[in-house]
């Protein structure tokens, strides 16, 4: 995650990075594009308000950089250090770590996105009426994202009931199968 991310900044482009269980209902980019404060980074709110996460409880599955010389030394950092992301087995913990420092430090601009427009998978555990909203269509996020949902299996099962699968059948089934069947 961290390589791809550093490389393209490094190349001179904006990145917008997302983990495969990201759903979109409005192109983010134009949040991105018409934001008039111009942030170097911004980052979807995790929800994890402990010490581990703070200050901004970055969530590293849907972020959004500027190519500029603070997120590029910001990356920097981030790639070179494989040593924290292999002993916490997470780029996540890692990444807010530097990103405070980068903050501080270097005066790097960071936005944590509001929840309910970039949606994460606290809400669907622990706001039932958000998501009532959104499965009657009365709220429409620009993104949801899966996270605070344990393992492949279950994000596929609540994408499915809340009606945010798109994929057909023949492209999951058969692997879920297998994987069920593996794991008894």
């Amino acid at each position: 995650k961290v390589v791809s991310v550093y490389f393209t900044l490094r190349s001179g482009w904006d990145v917008l990075f997302q983990d495969a269980d990201v759903i979109w209902w409005t192109d983010p980019l134009a949040y991105f594009k018409n934001d008039e404060h111009q942030y170097d980074a911004y980052f979807q709110d995790d929800g994890a308000r402990s010490a581990r996460y703070s200050p901004f409880s970055a969530n590293t599955g849907f972020y959004y950089l500027r190519s500029n010389p603070r997120t590029r030394m910001f990356m920097h950092d981030v790639f070179q250090s494989y040593n924290l992301i292999s002993q916490w087995r997470s780029h996540q913990h890692a990444l807010c770590m530097i990103l405070i420092e980068h903050h501080s430090r270097f005066g790097l601009k960071v936005k944590i996105l509001e929840q309910h427009p970039f949606a994460i998978g606290q809400l669907y555990h622990r706001q039932k009426p958000f998501m009532r909203e959104i499965w009657y269509g009365t709220r429409q996020p620009y993104v949801f994202h899966w996270s605070w949902t344990e393992g492949k299996v279950e994000k596929l099962k609540y994408s499915r009931e809340t009606g945010m699968w798109y994929l057909n059948g023949e492209c999951t089934d058969k692997t879920l199968q297998e994987k069920s069947s593996n794991e008894a």
